[in-house]
């Protein structure tokens, strides 16, 4: 949602203004491919249907292994496989077609790789969703292992095929995919990648309802953090793409609430714990698109709030840049997963 100007009077208006922003490049309604392993960028592009099923599975000699729930359980199950079309055989690896993915052994460790989707099978602005693995220990001490984080971003090359339920009509099937590349992709292409690493945002609790979760815990360096595994090995990471600028910046006071819309991600140990560190993230991160000065924004607009000055310029200008990110996210960006890497 596009922020600029909102108010409680004026969240209908403002939600309907951002829809209509948003880039809309086409719909797929068909697809001729049987298993489609990455999430789609659905809010400006494509839509699709994700035949059930995938697998995890995690076998080595590291003293520890990773795995992804499969079913009611861990591993290979019965008549399982792990399914890629020809599409994805242009790949280095075959990705699982379902949220739970193969682990693989590293030079140093191991990872396991996701689609990254909401509950459609979309990723989008306001979705969120969980990492769920297990750590299997034959010594080590789980509880110490290194994890880190990538967002692997992808395009995709499409072509009008006819639709093979009504030949008078026509579909766009994706041929191709490409991942995203300094050395080989566009400006536009790398910055979509970079604003989408930024955007969505990794926490290690969660506390709330769907469609109001709020967040604690988060995870600033995504390049090597620890996770504490319950009493059975399972470890849960939350992420989320927020949806608006002031529920990344602002918490749930009366004031605040007169500048956004939304549900403020941090809860109340956020608040407490993270809120220095989040800051300090929309300063150094690739988040905002455009010409402001952001940082220095950002901090008019929290030395304004702290006076109970009014901050709206500030507010607007974050909310633009914030939004503008979204927009080329949109234009640039077709698929995306999240690889997770653990080491001693």
């Amino acid at each position: 949602m596009n922020e600029l100007n909102i108010s409680k009077s004026g969240e209908t208006g403002e939600k309907d203004k951002r829809r209509r922003s948003l880039v809309k490049l086409g719909i797929i309604t068909a697809l001729a491919f049987i298993v489609w392993i990455f999430a789609t960028i659905a809010w400006f592009a494509m839509n699709k249907s994700v035949t059930a099923g995938g697998m995890g599975v995690g076998v080595g000699n590291a003293g520890f292994e990773l795995r992804v729930a499969s079913g009611a359980g861990f591993g290979v199950e019965s008549g399982a496989e792990i399914g890629f079309s020809s599409l994805y055989s242009r790949l280095d690896r075959s990705y699982s077609r379902n949220s739970g993915v193969e682990t693989y052994a590293g030079s140093d460790g191991w990872s396991i790789c996701w689609r990254m989707a909401d509950g459609d099978d979309e990723l989008m602005p306001d979705s969120c969703g969980t990492l769920e693995f297990q750590v299997v220990s034959a010594g080590p001490d789980i509880s110490s292992l290194h994890y880190s984080l990538d967002i692997k971003a992808f395009t995709a090359d499409t072509e009008t095929q006819p639709d093979p339920g009504d030949p008078t009509k026509t579909i766009e099937v994706v041929t191709d995919i490409h991942e995203v590349t300094g050395s080989a992709s566009s400006a536009e292409v790398s910055d979509g990648a970079a604003y989408l690493k930024s955007h969505i945002m990794f926490f290690k609790g969660r506390t709330g309802t769907a469609g109001n979760y709020q967040y604690s815990g988060f995870i600033s360096d995504v390049s090597d953090f620890i996770m504490t595994p319950d009493n059975s090995g399972n470890v849960t990471i939350y992420w989320v793409w927020p949806n608006t600028f002031g529920q990344i910046a602002l918490s749930g006071t009366s004031d605040d609430m007169n500048y956004m819309i939304g549900t403020p991600i941090l809860n109340t140990a956020g608040e407490t714990n993270d809120r220095s560190a989040l800051t300090t993230y929309l300063t150094t991160a690739t988040f905002f698109r455009g010409t402001a000065s952001y940082g220095t924004v950002l901090s008019d607009l929290y030395t304004k709030r702290r006076n109970s000055e009014s901050f709206r310029a500030e507010f607007d200008t974050l909310s633009d840049g914030y939004n503008s990110a979204d927009q080329t996210i949109g234009k640039n960006i077709s698929y995306a997963l999240v690889e997770l890497n653990a080491t001693l």
